[in-house]
């Protein structure tokens, strides 16, 4: 089962860029927590800049408070040069695979930006 988020920032008078930016992050968290540990896989998708990086980062720091280790957490971003060489799927499961060197309930993270 795939769960999708879209991450779309609603347009309310009277705010400010910041609030409307909490306002938005703590209602995606209060919608994703539920499924945190339920092996489904969560996407997140939005426009550019609009918070799916703040909300990932979020829901990583969320879980370490919670008991997941540092260990557990694979996070990859395709943007750094260290994951240059992962341009399938097969490429980025063999890394998964080398990365999983305690085997625990591993989570990841992966971050894909369009240029």
């Amino acid at each position: 089962m795939l769960i999708k988020y879209s991450c779309n920032i609603i347009s309310l008078q009277n705010f400010t860029y910041e609030s409307l930016l909490e306002y938005s992050l703590k209602k995606y968290l209060k919608s994703i927590r539920p499924f945190y540990k339920q092996d489904l896989i969560k996407v997140i998708t939005g426009i550019r800049r609009c918070g799916k990086s703040v909300i990932l980062t979020q829901i990583m720091d969320e879980l370490k408070q919670t008991g997941i280790k540092e260990e557990q957490i694979i996070y990859i971003n395709f943007e750094f040069a260290d994951y240059i060489d992962i341009t399938d799927a097969k490429e980025l499961n063999n890394f998964i695979e080398k990365s999983q060197l305690i085997k625990m309930n591993i989570m990841h993270f992966l971050m894909r930006f369009k240029m």
